[in-house]
C-alpha cells in the first residue's frame, strides 16, 4: 500500500477490507476470472492461477454464453502463501465465487483430485449470483456454504429440517415428496387440478354423496364387490355382462322393452303364468304341467306330433293326412252329430250290430248297384218291389202264397 495510506499510529499499511483485484495469473490479482465450460483451480499448488501463483480464494466466472463448472482442488490443505499451505485442523478458508454470466448456470464443486470423480460438494447458482463458503482443513476437501438449506437461488434443500409455520404461500410447485397429516382444503371457486396424475385413496374414502355428476373414463374397469349401491337413480345405458340381479324385481317401464333376442332367458317352471303371456309364435317344448287356453284362440298349432285330447269340442276342423285311431276300451261317439262317410268307405266286414239288439235303426237304406253275396237267414223281410231270379220259394217248408202273372 501507498506510504499515505499507513496509519500514523500502527506504522501498518491500511487494509481495504472487501477491496479485490480482479485477473487470472498476474502478480497482485485476489480475484481469479476464468471462462469456459469447466476451470479447476489446485489450491495446494504454487501455481494455482499461473507460475508461482497461489490463489487467495475468490473467483468470478466472466460472460461467455456457456453453463460453467468451477472445481476446486485440496482446498484443506490450500497454500496462503508460496510453500506455506494450511495443516492438520487448524485453519479455515473463506472461499467467495461470483457468477458473472447472468444467463448461465455455475456449479462449483469441492474435489480431492483434476478428476474429481466423487465431488466432496456440489453447489450450483444461476446466473448472475454469489455464494460465500469454507473450506476446513480438517474437512476433506467440502466446500461449507453458510447453509445447507440455499443451494442457489432456484433450489432450496429443507432435507431432515422441520418448518413448523410457511406462512401464507401464493404459489408452491410440489414435484415429489409426501404430504402426511395434513388437511387439504381448496378455496371456494378454486380447483384441484390432478388430471394429469394418479390419485391413491384408501377404500371408500370418497363418500358416495361427494361424488357428482359426469362421465366415467371409458375403456376401464370397476369394481364394487362386496359393496351395496343402494339406489342407481336413474341409468340411462347399461351393459351388463355376466351379471346376476337377485333379490331386486326389474320393472320396465311404459313402452319399454327388454330385449334379449341375442340371449337365452331363464326361468324355473312355471314361473310365467299363462295369463301373462302374449299372443304370438311359440318355438321350443313347453314344460310339463297343465296349460289353460280357455277364451283364447290359437291361429295355429303348427305340427302337433303328439296330442292327448281328453274332452272340449273339435270344430271346423278336417282331417286330412293323418290316421285316428280310438284306443281299446274307448268310444268314438259322434250319436250327437251327422258322421259324413264317402261311397264304399267302411266295408262290409267292419259292420256290425248296434249295441242293444244288433238292429238298424228305421230309415230307408239303398244297395242299388250292390251285390249282397249272402243275406245270411233273414228271419222277416217285407220286398214291395224288384225281382227274384233264379231262386227257389218254399222249398222245404212252404206255407201259403200267391203268384201273379
Amino acid at each position: 500500500a501507498s506510504p499515505s495510506l499507513r496509519a500514523a499510529s500502527f506504522g501498518r499499511p491500511r487494509k481495504l477490507a472487501g477491496f479485490y483485484t480482479v485477473g487470472t495469473s498476474a502478480t497482485g490479482v485476489i480475484c481469479a476470472s476464468f471462462a469456459g465450460a469447466t476451470s479447476q483451480y489446485d489450491m495446494n499448488s504454487n501455481d494455482c492461477r499461473g507460475p508461482n501463483q497461489t490463489c487467495a480464494g475468490c473467483f468470478i466466472a466472466t460472460n461467455d454464453g456457456v453453463d460453467k463448472t468451477l472445481d476446486i482442488i485440496k482446498c484443506s490443505t490450500a497454500k496462503y502463501k508460496l510453500n506455506t499451505g494450511m495443516i492438520g485442523t487448524g485453519h479455515v478458508l473463506e472461499i467467495m465465487v461470483l457468477n458473472g454470466d447472468p444467463d448461465n448456470t455455475l456449479t462449483v464443486r469441492g474435489c480431492d483430485d483434476p478428476i474429481c470423480s466423487a465431488p466432496s460438494s456440489t453447489y450450483t447458482m444461476n446466473g448472475g449470483g454469489s455464494v460465500v463458503g469454507f473450506c476446513y482443513a480438517g474437512g476433506n476437501n467440502q466446500l461449507y456454504f453458510p447453509t445447507t438449506v440455499f443451494q442457489n437461488e432456484d433450489s432450496y434443500t429443507f432435507a431432515g429440517r422441520t418448518i413448523h409455520d410457511l406462512g401464507s404461500v401464493v404459489t408452491a410447485d410440489l414435484n415429489g415428496g409426501t404430504i402426511d397429516d395434513v388437511d387439504i382444503t381448496v378455496g371456494s371457486g378454486k380447483t384441484l387440478d390432478l388430471s394429469g396424475a394418479t390419485v391413491t385413496l384408501d377404500s371408500g374414502a370418497i363418500a358416495a354423496s361427494k361424488v357428482g355428476p359426469g362421465t366415467f373414463p371409458s375403456g376401464g374397469t370397476y369394481s364394487f364387490t362386496g359393496s351395496t349401491i343402494s339406489s342407481l337413480g336413474t341409468v340411462q345405458a347399461a351393459d351388463m355382462a355376466g351379471a346376476d340381479i337377485t333379490d331386486s324385481s326389474l320393472a320396465l317401464g311404459s313402452t319399454k322393452t327388454l330385449d334379449a333376442t341375442l340371449g337365452t332367458v331363464t326361468l324355473n317352471d312355471g314361473q310365467i303364468s299363462a295369463a301373462k303371456i302374449h299372443a304370438g309364435i311359440f318355438g321350443g317344448t313347453l314344460g310339463k304341467g297343465t296349460y289353460s287356453f280357455t277364451g283364447s284362440t290359437i291361429d295355429d298349432t303348427g305340427v302337433v306330433t303328439n296330442a292327448n285330447i281328453d274332452s272340449g269340442n273339435i270344430d271346423g276342423v278336417t282331417i286330412r293326412t293323418s290316421d285316428i285311431t280310438v284306443g281299446a276300451g274307448k268310444t268314438f261317439d259322434v250319436s250327437a252329430g251327422t258322421l259324413t262317410l264317402a261311397a264304399s268307405q267302411v266295408k262290409a266286414a267292419s259292420i256290425t250290430g248296434g249295441a242293444t239288439d244288433g238292429k238298424f235303426t228305421e230309415s230307408a237304406y239303398s244297395f242299388a248297384g250292390s251285390t249282397i253275396a249272402d243275406l245270411g237267414e233273414v228271419t222277416t223281410a217285407d220286398i214291395k218291389g224288384g225281382t227274384i231270379d233264379s231262386a227257389t220259394v218254399g222249398a222245404t217248408t212252404a206255407a201259403a202264397g200267391k203268384f201273379t202273372t
